[in-house]
């Protein structure tokens, strides 16, 4: 991508070094020709008038792409496209060349800088011409939310940056962070406006750069050297936020980051039902986001996305949308394996995802169930690399209780089965001792029963998942050193070969 936008920002010098040579090669042969003066040149003033239609009419283009863009998404859009150094710079030239046409009527043809500005105002008119397209080209970038979201985003962490600085006066960081949020909110009328028009392209620009203000926003909270007292004024809050709730944030000095979490949440909570992209795109975030706050130890934060992504879970089972269902829970297991060390997190995300687990059955998602029994045998695994002690502590609590109950329905019955024999057999294949005793002593004492299930497992010779999710790879399959071992359990049962 950068290599491509190298070698175009080279063409395009090298064509505008070209056409400046060509203009001033012309002018200065017009300037000092013996045969031609340019006293003698006439119809000045047609001229005049045919530029000023043209600069018109690129002045009514830019004001019609301004105007529609602002009318679609956000009227705080015409301030940006006001401001930007392109419509500056297109402006003022507009304005220089007629101030130059202007000036070459008012003098005298005597006059002994008549040819130099008239010189200028010839070159100025042809460059005009020449670079009209070019221009409005990059003008109807402003159409694209590919353009301005990015852009949007940009003024924001500038914005960001100068209320973090130290040098800078209490009033004028206010007004960076009163303009800051008065951004993200104009980045998230866009949001609404493309759930509203269904168009999933803009929803993931807007969300991404939401995504990136937040991991800004998060980079700097570690930054010693600037400074953080914005965070003890002019806090920002989504309407219904009760007042106990606002001062939790204000205390923990996560205001911030939680009104643009909720934000997303908003989002996510509205997309229509049928949309399997849109809510796991951002569960894969918030997954990133995770890390990144767990690197940098902020576990209020930590605790509040684990809250968005509990929220997103129960949205997810009362939407009626398995696949995302099932995407949102093998993106809940990836954030409970990375707080596998911060054992009070670990334990908040993991008892949360035990309870949006049971409510999966009590609502009869069994597409979502089954990803959720599956993923149990990955936790278990994931806490035993950290302690078998504390594992075997999480199953005795958590597990089989869990399994005990799904076991009730009929309809689940055998992906139970499935799960406790894959996980005991991938932790018995790694000597993990004391879990797969406790394993084995509550859920397959009857060894016949268990080569069966052995046997079904191993005769499953679908290594994917019938239907495409975030998954891909089926769960109920055994591999690796759990394989053989399960295979030569299964062989000394002669009955079964």
């Amino acid at each position: 991508m950068k290599l491509a936008l190298h070698h175009s920002t080279k063409k395009t010098l090298i064509l505008i070094g070209f056409l400046f040579a060509l203009i001033g090669a012309l002018g200065f042969l017009i300037w000092t020709s013996n045969d031609y003066y340019i006293s003698q040149a006439k119809s000045l003033s047609l001229t005049n008038r045919s530029i000023n239609t043209f600069f018109g009419a690129v002045i009514t283009s830019m004001a019609l792409i301004i105007t529609l863009t602002s009318n679609l998404y956000s009227p705080m859009l015409s301030r940006v496209f006001v401001s930007h150094p392109l419509t500056i710079l297109g402006i003022s030239y507009i304005l220089l060349t007629n101030f130059f046409i202007t000036i070459t009527h008012q003098i005298n043809v005597d006059h002994p800088w008549y040819n130099v500005i008239t010189f200028i105002s010839f070159s100025m008119t042809i460059i005009s011409m020449l670079g009209a397209i070019p221009f409005l080209f990059l003008i109807s970038k402003f159409v694209k939310p590919s353009y301005f979201v990015p852009l949007l985003g940009k003024y924001s962490i500038k914005n960001m940056l100068n209320f973090h600085n130290k040098a800078r006066t209490k009033k004028f960081q206010d007004d960076e962070l009163k303009q800051f949020f008065e951004l993200i909110d104009v980045i998230n009328n866009m949001a609404s406006t493309s759930i509203i028009r269904r168009d999933k392209r803009t929803l993931k620009i807007v969300i991404d750069e939401l995504f990136y203000i937040l991991e800004n926003l998060i980079n700097l909270e570690t930054k010693q050297y600037l400074d953080h007292r914005w965070r003890f004024r002019c806090e920002h809050f989504s309407t219904g936020l009760g007042a106990e709730a606002q001062y939790y944030l204000k205390k923990n000095k996560v205001w911030a980051e939680t009104y643009l979490l909720q934000k997303i949440l908003e989002h996510a909570t509205t997309i229509f039902p049928e949309d399997n992209e849109i809510i796991p795109h951002i569960c894969k975030k918030m997954t990133n986001l995770i890390d990144l706050s767990n690197d940098n130890d902020q576990e209020k934060l930590i605790q509040l996305q684990l809250m968005i992504l509990n929220s997103i879970l129960n949205h997810s089972i009362k939407m009626n949308n398995e696949i995302t269902l099932t995407s949102v829970f093998y993106y809940y297991r990836l954030n409970i394996e990375l707080l596998i060390e911060k054992e009070a997190l670990r334990d908040f995300a993991i008892e949360n995802f035990f309870h949006y687990g049971k409510l999966c059955l009590i609502e009869k998602k069994y597409e979502g169930a089954k990803s959720f029994l599956y993923d149990i045998g990955r936790i278990l695994h994931y806490l035993c690399f950290e302690s078998e002690v504390e594992a075997n502590k999480k199953f005795i609590s958590l597990v089989k209780p869990t399994y005990d109950l799904f076991k009730k329905d009929q309809n689940i019955r055998k992906d139970v089965e499935f799960s406790v024999v894959k996980t005991f057999w991938t932790l018995y294949s790694q000597n993990y001792t004391i879990i797969t005793q406790n394993i084995k002593k509550s859920f397959l004492q009857n060894n016949l029963e268990h080569a069966k299930v052995i046997k079904e497992l191993l005769s499953n010779s679908q290594f994917t998942n019938r239907e495409f999710n975030e998954n891909l790879i089926s769960p109920a399959k055994l591999s690796g050193m759990a394989e053989k071992l399960a295979k030569d359990f299964h062989l000394e049962f002669k009955e079964l070969r």
